[in-house]
Order: structure tokens, then sequence, then C-alpha cells
């Protein structure tokens, strides 16, 4: 633990005197006995005494630890409030197959109760966040809590195993999946769905309703497990530090100097029959001649079904399109939408022999994106019609249907054929896209009949599930008992992208702003504070000091002719200093300023890089001078480490100014050093 400078000791029991872990009655008192033992031979080792244990959130296994005990022992507590539920829960009959999240705060909260009931001290008590979800395989028409689940969830590719799927593997499969994770705010867990899989896991979101919780109660603070089920970009320990208040040393990451953002737009869309539109939308009110009444939603009744309702056209919230029915013409109904509109549906209700009307919006907004991506091809000689023809943008053939958009029956040029249902019925239309475009696109589209779904007669109903939306309907024939009709379902992604500066450059731009408006020497006198697992914010270091460790980072990537590694940095840094008047402080003139001996020993030679980067944050008006004429030689800050801090020095003197060394000598030296000061400030 001295060789490799540990603060304490950690044990996770798991679990004393339980029976279906191999626990022994004998486990009660021996733990704390064990842990008294601890305690006394670390109070010993000269300060490396911390001792944590970790406690289970549920009472059947809490029930043999001697918490009152242990807590003379132990300086916190980490309780696991995770894995709350999971496929353990099959067949127990206090719990069973029920879509429980694995993590919940009420349930949490009843948990922790237990401690305070003991007289467990609230602050020595850090509560549990994982960085992984509980996952089971669903009936996909049951996804609510409180649905029951079939089994675990299929494996990840990297965690493989059932049930349980990694932060990063829930972003992937989000990713491919597409579709919205659901927040319940009074558990504080996401919930999300696709296909026939269901998972519960924490995000940003939720790290900050928890920390939030943490505060309300007291609590010493938080802990994860596990760091590994990160993303490689370290997504969730991000936002987890920044909800959490701890703010690290670390000030930038040059391997991750930009983000991209994306931000998803949501899409109008037809619902399943029955169903309202989603929370916080509205359905859009026809705008045709032929409307019933002012203000008359967009629906389509079309082989809903008696009783069943009918679908509503709903649109998110934002500019919406103008829609309407064309043309119903007293019965005699037209198909077709004018010039600058979208064909979203259609429907023979209402309409005279073998006529129909079409649904159609204005496009060019962004609710509508995605219908400006397609054109249906050529009807009613559907087979004439190809998504290849000269000219055309929209060459993928996203799907064919025998009636279009819903009520478009295709025949042939010979007319009609008796023999076919629906009479005359031949060929398919064809909807053709755009697919190019990979943030702008129908996505996993698939045809959807479910036999005998809502109804007794065994009809086929093709309504849409996990996210996706309607696009096409076919009412041929398709094998099913008594008819019925087929949706073509699809996914609507459509997002845009902005690249700006990662969280690291901006804290760095922060700090040159901060250091530039009173520029001061990175050294100082203050004392390093000890770190605690509080919630409280954490100091980040002092702009001085990250402005001088950006310079030591620049003079020897200049050295080892590698500038592009601090390029984002520089590029934070040039701007400022030409806004402040420092031109000659920009970052390739200074390095070549710093390091040109033409008329005298380089100013790296004369100082050192540690003593020259306290110089220039010291008093850059006066180095942006100096630069020019190189003639001034009396502008080190007055600070010498041998005579500061006698004790951290050999007899020979700290060497600071040795130029006999490579790059990542150089580099590798200040940074030892560096260490060794840390507590000047």
């Amino acid at each position: 633990m001295a060789t490799y400078e540990f603060d304490g000791i950690d044990l996770d029991w798991e679990y004393p005197e339980s029976t279906d872990r191999n626990g022994r009655p004998e486990d009660f008192k021996n733990f704390s006995k064990f842990m008294a033992n601890l305690r006394k031979e670390l109070d010993k080792s000269g300060g490396r005494n911390g001792i944590s244990i970790t406690l289970p959130a549920s009472y059947w296994y809490l029930q043999h630890f001697d918490v009152k005990a242990l807590a003379k022992s132990v300086s916190f507590f980490n309780i696991m409030s995770y894995d709350l539920h999971g496929t353990w829960d099959m067949g127990n009959k206090w719990t069973g197959e029920y879509l429980n999240a694995h993590t919940n705060l009420t349930e949490i909260d009843l948990a922790l109760d237990l401690l305070w009931r003991n007289d467990i001290k609230k602050d020595m008590v850090v509560m549990g966040l994982a960085f992984y979800g509980r996952a089971y395989t669903i009936n996909p028409a049951c996804t609510k809590p409180g649905c029951m689940y079939f089994s675990g969830g299929l494996k990840g590719e990297c965690s493989r195993e059932v049930g349980v799927l990694l932060n990063n593997e829930i972003d992937q499969i989000r990713e491919d999946k597409g579709g919205k994770p659901t927040l319940d705010k009074n558990a504080a867990v996401k919930l999300y769905t696709w296909d026939n899989q269901w998972v519960s896991y924490d995000d940003a979101d939720t790290f900050k309703l928890k920390a939030n919780f943490a505060r309300k109660r007291c609590l010493g603070g938080v802990m994860v497990w596990a760091m590994s089920h990160d993303t490689k970009n370290a997504d969730y320990s991000k936002a987890l530090g920044k909800v959490t208040g701890y703010i690290g040393d670390k000030q930038f990451d040059m391997g991750n100097s930009n983000v991209t953002e994306k931000e998803n737009h949501d899409h109008c869309h037809w619902t399943n029959c029955g169903l309202p539109c989603p929370a916080g939308w509205h359905m859009i009110e026809r705008d045709d001649k032929f409307r019933n009444y002012d203000g008359e939603p967009m629906m389509d009744s079309s082989e809903c079904g008696e009783g069943i309702g009918y679908r509503s056209w709903c649109c998110p919230p934002g500019k919406s399109p103008t829609c309407g029915w064309y043309d119903f013409n007293n019965g005699r109904c037209e198909d077709g939408c004018p010039g600058d509109m979208k064909e979203i549906g259609s429907t023979r209700k209402g309409c005279r022999a073998d006529t129909s009307q079409t649904a159609c919006c204005t496009s060019e907004i962004p609710s509508m994106a995605l219908y400006d991506t397609c054109d249906w091809g050529a009807w009613p000689l559907c087979e004439t019609g190809t998504c290849s023809y000269k000219g055309s943008t929209m060459t993928s053939e996203l799907g064919r249907s025998a009636t279009g958009s819903g009520a478009h029956w295709c025949q042939d040029d010979s007319g009609w054929d008796d023999s076919v249902w629906p009479k005359g019925q031949i060929g398919e239309q064809r909807y053709c896209c755009n697919t190019e475009t990979e943030n702008r696109k129908w996505k996993n589209c698939g045809w959807e009949q479910h036999q005998g779904a809502l109804s007794k007669d065994m009809k086929c109903v093709g309504f849409c599930l996990n996210g996706k939306v309607q696009v096409a309907m076919d009412v041929r024939n398709h094998g099913c008992y008594n008819r019925g009709y087929r949706t073509l379902c699809c996914e609507p992604a459509y997002y845009t992208e902005t690249t700006r500066y990662s969280n690291d450059v901006l804290t760095f731009q922060d700090a040159v702003k901060s250091w530039g408006g009173n520029p001061t020497c990175a050294i100082g006198s203050n004392k390093r504070s000890v770190e605690t697992t509080a919630l409280a914010v954490r100091s980040v270091l002092p702009p001085s000091k990250q402005v001088r460790s950006f310079l030591l980072e620049l003079f020897v990537a200049y050295a080892a002719a590698n500038l592009a590694k601090v390029g984002p940095l520089c590029e934070v840094w040039n701007n400022y200093v030409k806004e402040k008047g420092w031109s000659n402080l920009v970052c390739e003139t200074m390095c070549k300023g710093v390091t040109d001996n033409t008329s005298h020993d380089s100013y790296v030679v004369q100082y050192g890089y540690y003593n020259l980067t306290n110089a220039i944050t010291c008093d850059p008006d006066l180095w942006s001078e100096v630069l020019v004429d190189g003639g001034r030689t009396d502008i080190i800050c007055d600070y010498d480490p041998c005579t500061d801090d006698p004790s951290l020095c050999t007899e020979e003197g700290f060497d600071a100014d040795s130029i006999e060394e490579t790059s990542s000598d150089i580099a590798r030296r200040h940074l030892e050093w560096d260490e060794k000061v840390s507590f000047l400030k």
C-alpha cells in the first residue's frame, strides 16, 4: 500500500451467513471482529488506514451484517443500491418475473432506512450507482413496469452475459436500433425497449436525480460499479463528475479535443389504430376545402375495425405542416397531392366505386424531413414505375405495396382482372427514397402483420412497435385468414450534428481568460487540501497553474516537432493572446523565440523549461516585448524551489537548466518535479 500510494482497503463480502452463498452462522460476529483487528493494524501504518465495506440494499442479506459493530471500524459503507431486481426474481414468490428496474430511488430510500434504524451516521454511507443495466426478453406489446418478462435479455457483444448490458453496449444498441429511452422520474432510472428486449439503466439525467437525492439525505457521496463499463471517451464518468460537483485535477485530454453532439428531431407520423398522440404532441387540423368543420383533425379509420377507433396524424411541438385530404369531390374522389405537398396516406372511405383520396402535407420543415426524401412511383399502372428513372435522386426502393400508401390500388395496362382480389388488383407501387444521407432517412423498415391480434376473425392487423411508424399500408390478401392488412413500419432517423470544443478544452479556455485578466505567477504557498468523498465541489487548479502546465507541454511538444499534439489548445491560446495584444506569445512564434540562440543563449538554456514557463505566466506583457528584441534577462519570477523548500532538493540543488536531455526526458523530469511540489500553488 505504501509503495503504490494506496489510501486504504475496500472489502466486498457477498454475503456473510447467507445460506445461498455458503455462509455460516458465526459469520455475523466474526466479520466485525476481523474488521476491528484490521482497523488496529492499519492504524499503525502511518495514515494508510481507510477502510470501506460493501453493504447490500436488500434486507434479506443485510440482516446478517452487524452494522453497529462494523461502524466502529470502517471509514464508510458502500451500499449497492443497484441490482435490486434481476433474473433471480423468476419463480420467487415474493418478487416474480416482473419488469422492475434494477435500481429505484423508492426502494433505495427504504433500504437506507434500515441503516438509520441502526443509528448509522448518514455521512458514512456512500450510495452505489451502476454503469450497466439489467435486461430482459419481453412481449413487445407489454413494456411497462409491472408487465412480465420471459427470460434474461440477450448477451451483449462485450459483456457476454444473459440479462446484463454495459452502458457502452446500450449506447451502441440505441445507435443501431433508434428510438428513445423513457425517464421514470420517481424511480430515477431510464427504460429502453427495442425488438423484444427491455433494459433499465442510469445516465446523465438519472445521475443528477440520484446525486440530488444523496445530498438531500446528507449521504457521504456516491460510488460506481464499474469504470470499465463506461464508453471509451468516459462519457458516463464525465456526466457523473458534472452532477456530483467532482472535478479532477486533469485539465485537458488532447485525445478528445472536439466533441460532436447529435440532436435528434421528432417526426410527424400516424398512430396505430385507436391510440392518441404522444404526450406533448398535437393532431394537425385539416386545411382542405372538403373538411367537415373548422378544426377537424387529420384522421384515418381505414381497416381499423368497428369500435377500435382511428389513426391520428400527430406532429411534435414546433413548426407544423399544413395538411388535408385531397380531393373528396362529393364522393367522386380524385387522388393526388397539390404540387407543393407530400403524400402521407390514402383512403377509400366515403369514396364512390374505385376512387380514392390522398392525405397530403406541406414539406420543407424538420418534422416532415423524411417525407421530403421519398416519392411514390407510378400509379395505377404500378409495374411501369421504377426507382431508377433518369434524373431521379430517389433511387432506393424502401418497399412496395399493392395499395401504395393505403388505398391506391394498382392494375396493369390490360384493365381489370376479375380473378384477382381486390377486383382488378395487379402489381405493386414502389416507395422510392434517397438513403444516401445517413442522418436523414427511414431505417430498419419491415412489414408487420399480426394475425388475430385485435379481432376473433383472425384478420391480419398491421400495427407498428418499438419506435417504428407507418409509412405504407397493404390491404391485399397476404396469406391471412379473412384478409386484413399489413403495414410497412420504419424508424424515423433524422438528426443534426454540431462539433464544438470538448469540455476539457473549454475549461482551459476559461482558465486562460481568467488568468489573462490579472496575470499572476503559478507558484504560491497554499497547501494542498485533502481530498474526501464528499459531494462538495472540489477546486480545480488555479488558472495560472493551468496556463503554466500548458506552456510546459507546448514547449516539450515543439522540441519533439509535434505541435499538433496541442493544436486545439493552441487555437484557444492564440485567439486570446492576439486579442490581448500579446502577438509574440502565439504558440509557434513564442516557441521559436524562447529557443532562438542566434544572438545569445536561448531562454530555454538560460532558465530551463520549468522556470521559463512560470516567468511567462507571471508577466506576459513583458515577455511579448522580450521576444521581439531578445534583450532582457532580468525577467524570471523570484522563485527558487531549493531556497523555498530545501527538503525537496538534493545537495546539488535543483538542476532546472540542463539541456542534455531528450524531449521525453524533459517531459518526464518536469512531471516528476510537478508531483513533488504539487502542494504549492
